[in-house]
């Protein structure tokens, strides 16, 4: 193959082109280059290291003497270096490089064990189904004592991305629902809304409303989801799993239950359909109730309209014909109601939740307290507002009935 050195380039109008004068040179040296650079641009793209601890059974030998090993820590890099690290009743780190093995596993080639920094030895870390399944050192010399372990893992720590994970998410949302939480400090309780998060690093987090959240690592199989849980709340737990079923960004079930050094955490969880949960609402209704005055007679209240806003936020007023009270704050999605909600034997109040507030403001003057803002009729209208707090050392109270 040739090519030609250009000396001149001639164009004519009336031929689509151009033609090249000049003498031919040599292509060798431009072809391998060429190779070269289509080789690598279809060569596969390299893994991203990984970082996982894993637990499970084991045995470490050097020499005669025999440990039982119950974790590891295994610690591959981007820049190609990597840690790992067996456990049991002591703690024994291998140092070295890694690489790809096969289709999904990764070798590391050991160069410093036991202070020894000519070490040698390999270990292979079995991936199965995307899983941490094994971890198997061989042919280790290091500090003139010959090595080698085998360790069975029970709990992989998560799935290993197929792509390059950066801990995005992949698939989060709030949803509106039946649930259950119990915690060591409280009876078991309901609610009514659930936020998710499962990032492409194979790490989730959980958050019932008015409650701790559930952290650690998942494993993903088309919609079904199994969760090692790390920490609820700031407690690490000891132990944790749980399963949970996510269509999209909807929570559709989750059964979760972990142990931490204050007790026992978990939650049951089941999606409802009803898509006008949870989302920005306003209210202007007519009704019947009354609301405390600070600087005069309380108001008999005969209106009430509202907005919630989605950054979290409300503001209420309250009116008894011209004369009005505001009442501002921060609302949570509290739970849900299915079938008779106990408001009335009407029909159209049937189906709704309720709305926790947190009162922060209450006539324009700094305040605290709870509420309640209770919606039926599929979440449309308003079914009943309670409201009970203190500004300074007065105490206020607020309730309305609307007119059904």
């Amino acid at each position: 193959m040739t090519l030609i050195r250009p000396k001149r380039l001639m164009c004519e109008p009336r031929i689509n082109g151009c033609r090249i004068i000049g003498e031919q040179m040599n292509t060798k040296p431009i072809f391998w280059i060429a190779s070269l650079v289509l080789a690598a641009s279809l060569a596969p793209a390299q893994r991203n290291g990984i970082s996982r601890d894993v637990r499970g059974s084991g045995t470490l030998t050097r020499e005669r003497d025999q440990h039982r090993l119950y974790s590891a820590s295994i610690d591959l890099r981007n820049n190609g270096s990597a840690t790992v690290t067996l456990i049991g009743e002591k703690r024994w780190a291998y140092q070295g490089t890694w690489r790809e093995f096969g289709r999904d596993d990764y070798e590391v080639e050991i160069r410093n064990a036991y202070g020894d920094s000519r070490a040698r030895g390999t270990i292979q870390i079995s991936i199965n189904r995307g899983e941490i399944d094994g971890i198997t050192v061989r042919d280790g010399y290091a500090d003139n004592t010959r090595f080698s372990a085998n360790f069975n893992v029970r709990d992989s720590g998560g799935m290993i991305p197929d792509r390059p994970g950066d801990g995005t998410v992949v698939g989060s949302g709030t949803t509106r629902g039946e649930g259950k939480y119990y915690a060591p400090d409280s009876r078991d309780r309901s609610f009514g809304s659930a936020s998710h998060s499962f990032n492409s690093n194979g790490t989730f987090t959980i958050r019932p409303a008015g409650g701790e959240a559930f952290s650690g690592r998942y494993t993903r199989n088309g919609n079904s989801v199994r969760l090692t849980i790390l920490e609820v709340g700031r407690n690490r737990a000891s132990s944790g799993s749980g399963t949970a079923t996510v269509k999209g960004r909807t929570l559709e079930r989750a059964s979760l239950s972990a142990r931490t050094s204050r007790g026992t955490y978990g939650l049951s969880w089941r999606a409802d359909s009803d898509a006008n949960f949870g989302r920005p609402f306003r209210f202007d209704q007519r009704g019947t109730g009354t609301a405390t005055s600070i600087t005069s007679r309380n108001l008999e209240v005969d209106r009430a309209t509202g907005d919630f806003r989605g950054d979290g936020k409300f503001t209420i007023w309250l009116y008894d014909g011209n004369r009005r009270i505001s009442v501002e704050g921060r609302w949570n999605d509290g739970y849900f109601f299915g079938g008779n909600n106990g408001f009335s034997n009407d029909d159209r109040f049937q189906n709704g939740s309720r709305i926790v507030l947190d009162i922060e403001k209450y006539d324009g003057r700094a305040a605290t307290g709870t509420g309640t803002y209770d919606r039926a009729n599929n979440n449309s209208v308003l079914a009943k507002l309670t409201i009970m707090g203190t500004v300074g050392r007065q105490r206020i109270v607020a309730g309305f009935n609307p007119r059904r």
